[in-house]
């Protein structure tokens, strides 16, 4: 499955090393820039009772009330580092995003993560927020523009009913 290639544990079986079964993931990938094929593939040996640095998608879930309101979901980060055994490695985090209205962030600290995932120590950043839409804001200025000379013409409605009195 693409995207889920660092993810994956490989059980490798070298032909003139040491016997034996060998545990490892994919820690760098190369492949040719025109066929796509693999050209060289880098394998860190791991422990299954030591914790791996692993990046896991972050899927939103639902329609935040901010974009009901003419808002945006704006995906800062699509991915999430955290720090995991091998055999508890997520295939993705799925956060909700209703409850975020216009101008709210959902940062890394809000996520809610299963069971024997941690995320590393001092890591607090955004990763989703719901914006104003900037197209809207543009055809606001013409709408105020338009209705500025009809309150120069009320004004001077107004200017010439006290002459009529005079």
């Amino acid at each position: 499955q693409k995207g889920n290639i660092g993810r994956t544990i490989f059980a490798l079986n070298l032909q003139n090393g040491a016997g034996g079964s060998h545990l490892a993931v994919i820690k760098e990938l190369q492949t040719h820039p025109v066929t796509g094929r693999f050209l060289h593939v880098d394998f860190y040996e791991i422990d299954l009772n030591r914790k791996l640095r692993v990046r896991i998608p972050l899927v939103p879930q639902g329609k935040a009330k901010g974009e009901e309101l003419g808002g945006m979901l704006q995906i800062i980060e699509r991915e999430v580092e955290v720090l995991c055994l091998p055999r508890q490695i997520p295939d993705r985090l799925e956060v909700d995003v209703t409850p975020l209205g216009i101008g709210e962030t959902l940062h890394v600290r809000d996520l809610p993560l299963p069971d024997g995932v941690e995320l590393p120590p001092g890591v607090n950043y955004t990763v989703i927020t719901i914006v104003s839409p900037k197209a809207e804001a543009a055809p606001a200025a013409p709408a105020a523009e338009a209705e500025t000379p009809g309150e120069e013409a009320g004004a001077a409605e107004k200017a010439e009913e006290p002459s009529d009195k005079a």
